[in-house]
């Protein structure tokens, strides 16, 4: 008898043990679908026509192969997906993030994305994503990294990209850049000189990536009658476009009404303040 009470707990022990090394095994190598390999799935820097979607994954199996990973996405009246390509992922990398790219998308859009990975001829699809795309697209013919601020409309930039069809502007560090559109910062030494400066660094820090849209109407192309690239000035600020020029002038008329915020708006400029102060303005913090 003490035999038999012996063995049933054995077998209980057993079958336990077994139990215990099926969930375990299940859960190294389980279907990843079920336990969710995605997250913090969205899209980011999102203008009126392009956007970067985002994907985080995780519980990538080193046993794996051929694993990679691409997005799906479409417009909400649409039944047609569009692939972007794939990206190869590192038999030895188990979590990441993956970025990526896409653009000539519509102005106004809404959209649907969602990552998708395949592994061992086997896909596997995040739930579906959605983003709206802005409804005025981003011209802009340089970019580059800001230096220092000089005054409160004037930044010094080190030019980064310059598109070749704009003549007369080239790379390079030091160039200043003069906000257009006829905005005009109180001098240093005036009221509201130093104030307006703090403004644009605080929009522009050192070292921030920014994108120019010079004026193409002005009397010098691009540049003013001191040799300075005259434009607006737009940075992303998450994940939308900020225009500088728009900022300064919203926020200058309001905390200095005194000063003529734009004392050159009779300068030939492709560039129109008055819409800038209009509450359904898009490029806003």
């Amino acid at each position: 008898m003490n035999v038999g009470r012996i063995k049933i707990p054995a077998l209980v022990i057993y079958c336990i043990c077994v139990f215990a090394g099926v969930v375990a095994l299940a859960l190294i190598s389980g279907h990843p679908s079920e336990g969710g390999l995605f997250e913090n799935v969205e899209a980011l820097y999102i203008t009126a026509s392009d956007a970067t979607l985002k994907a985080e994954y995780y519980q990538i199996e080193n046993q794996w192969s051929d694993v990679k990973i691409t997005f799906e996405f479409k417009e909400d009246s649409s039944d047609v997906w569009n692939y972007t390509d794939w990206q190869e992922i590192s038999e030895n990398v188990e979590n990441g993030t993956l970025y990526k790219e896409i653009g000539n998308l519509t102005p106004s859009t809404r959209y649907e994305f969602k990552a998708i990975l395949q592994h061992d001829s086997e896909v596997i699809s995040s739930p579906i994503y959605l983003f709206e795309t802005y409804a005025i697209p981003l011209a802009y013919e340089a970019s580059g990294i800001i230096d220092y601020t000089v005054d409160g409309d004037t930044l010094q930039v080190n030019l980064t990209w310059v598109n070749l069809s704009t003549t007369g502007v080239y790379t390079g560090s030091g160039q200043k850049v003069r906000f257009s559109g006829g905005i005009d910062a109180p001098e240093m030494d005036m009221e509201g000189g130093e104030e307006a400066k703090n403004f644009a660094r605080g929009v522009c820090p050192l070292g921030v990536e920014v994108f120019l849209d010079l004026d193409n109407l002005s009397d010098r192309p691009y540049h003013d009658s001191l040799g300075r690239l005259l434009g607006v000035v737009y940075v992303k600020k998450n994940g939308k476009w900020v225009n500088v020029n728009a900022e300064l002038l919203r926020w200058g008329q309001e905390a200095y009404p005194n000063h003529d915020w734009l004392k050159y708006r009779y300068y030939r400029s492709e560039f129109n303040p008055d819409e800038w102060l209009e509450n359904d303005y898009p490029y806003m913090l």
